[in-house]
C-alpha cells in the first residue's frame, strides 16, 4: 500500500484523489507517477516533492560531488531562476530581456593602426617656425600709472561734512542711551549686594544658589558694557576729528 500526502511545491501541488499525470505546476513541469519525481532540466536530473530534493546530483554540479541539496529550488529562488540545461540556474525573468537586447549582435571593431608614414611623422620631433619663434620670444608689456589723480567736486566736502554730522548725532544718541542703561544695571547689582535683598529673596523662596548666578551674569554684562563703551567713544573721536 502506497500513502500519497498532500504536497506543496514550487511545481505545483497534488493530492490522494487527484489523478498527478493530468496535473502540471505553474512552471509547466509534468508529474511523473510511476517514479513519483518530476523530470527536470531536460531529463537531466529529477526532483521528489516528498522530500523536497532533487535526486541523483549531476558530474557536473557546480557544488562539488553534489547531493541532496546541490539545486535545492534553483538556489531556493524558482521564481527569479530557472534551469533548462539542467547544469547551471539562469535568471527567469530577466531572460527576455537580455534576448531583445541581443537581438542585433555587436559588431566587433578592429583597433586602428597606425601606418608607417604616419607613424614616422608622429614621432618626429616638432620643429618651431620662424613665426612661432617671433611670438614666443616679443612679450606684451602693460605700463601702470603710480600716480593716481583724484578729481573733488565743490558739492562733495559739503554731502561729506553733511554725512558726518549725521552720523556723530546718531551714535551720540545711541551712546548716551547706552550709559543709562550701564547705570540702572549697577543699581540693579548693587541693590543685589545688599543682604538685605538676599533675605528678602529667600523669604520668597528663591533659591540662594540661582540668586549668585544672576549676580554674576549682571556682573559679567557691565564688564562688557565698559568695554563697548570705550569703543563708542573712540568711533565718535574719530568721526568729530575727520
Amino acid at each position: 500500500m502506497k500513502l500519497s500526502a498532500f504536497i506543496y511545491s514550487p511545481y505545483g501541488y497534488t493530492g490522494e484523489q487527484t489523478p498527478r499525470a493530468a496535473l502540471i505546476g505553474f512552471n509547466g513541469n509534468r508529474y511523473d507517477p510511476p517514479a513519483g519525481t518530476y523530470a527536470l532540466g531536460q531529463g537531466y536530473r529529477y526532483y521528489s516533492p516528498a522530500p523536497m530534493r532533487f535526486y541523483s546530483p549531476d558530474h557536473l554540479s557546480p557544488f562539488g560531488k553534489g547531493g541532496y541539496n546541490a539545486y535545492a529550488y534553483c538556489a531556493c529562488d524558482p521564481l527569479n531562476f530557472r534551469d533548462d540545461t539542467g547544469q547551471h540556474r539562469t535568471f527567469a525573468r530577466l531572460q527576455h530581456f537580455w534576448e531583445s537586447q541581443s537581438r542585433q549582435p555587436i559588431q566587433q571593431v578592429a583597433p586602428r593602426t597606425i601606418k608607417p608614414a604616419v607613424q614616422a611623422i608622429a614621432n618626429r620631433p616638432l620643429k618651431a617656425s620662424a613665426p612661432a619663434l617671433a611670438l614666443k620670444t616679443k612679450k606684451k608689456t602693460v605700463s601702470f600709472n603710480l600716480q593716481p589723480q583724484t578729481h573733488r567736486y565743490p558739492a562733495e566736502p559739503i554731502a561729506d561734512i553733511k554725512f558726518r554730522e549725521k552720523e556723530i548725532q546718531s551714535l551720540s544718541i545711541y551712546i548716551e542711551a547706552f550709559r543709562k542703561r550701564i547705570k540702572r544695571k549697577k543699581r540693579m547689582l548693587n541693590e543685589l549686594n545688599d543682604p538685605s535683598t538676599l533675605h528678602f529673596a529667600l523669604s520668597q523662596g528663591f533659591d540662594e544658589n540661582g540668586y549668585n548666578i544672576e549676580k554674576l551674569k549682571l556682573a559679567v554684562w557691565l564688564e562688557d558694557a565698559q568695554y563697548r563703551i570705550r569703543r563708542l567713544n573712540n568711533a565718535l573721536k574719530t568721526y568729530m576729528h575727520y
